[in-house]
């Protein structure tokens, strides 16, 4: 996409026009981070959850679901090493954040359990959209 601004935090509203475009399993995807406590979950345990075996599973509905964020809002995808987690030596895009952080990096552990952690305002345009109930 042409002229994308840099990453930045998301407002509602731009989480709402974008989730309205996903599929049915992209939001049921969503739903299924909604759905656990604080919002934090596993790649591993949403697959299950969804029927599926591995982590690289969500790990691509994640990103397929960031990046359809990322261009519906006009907004870059981040990068990885220098925005996400410096101790890793993976240089793509890091699209999962626009769902939220996966804490898994030295410093970012988030509780005993890693996982992604769905960021407030997409909490909020899930809501706000009906999807999910608070």
């Amino acid at each position: 996409m042409k002229n994308m601004e840099k990453y930045r935090e998301l407002e509602v509203f731009e989480y709402e026009k974008a989730v309205k475009s996903l599929s049915s399993k992209e939001l049921e995807f969503l739903k299924e981070i909604y759905s656990f406590p604080s919002h934090v979950a596993p790649a591993k345990e949403i697959a299950i959850k969804m029927g599926q075996t591995t982590y690289q599973w969500s790990n691509n509905v994640i990103a397929t679901i960031g990046k359809k964020i990322s261009e519906s809002s006009g907004v870059a995808h981040p990068n990885y090493v220098k925005d996400v987690c410096s101790t890793y030596d993976y240089k793509g895009p890091a699209y999962f954040m626009f769902i939220g952080p996966y804490f898994k990096c030295e410093g970012r552990t988030k509780g005993s359990k890693d996982g992604w952690q769905m960021k407030d305002n997409l909490c909020e345009a899930l809501r706000t959209l009906g999807y999910v109930i608070k």
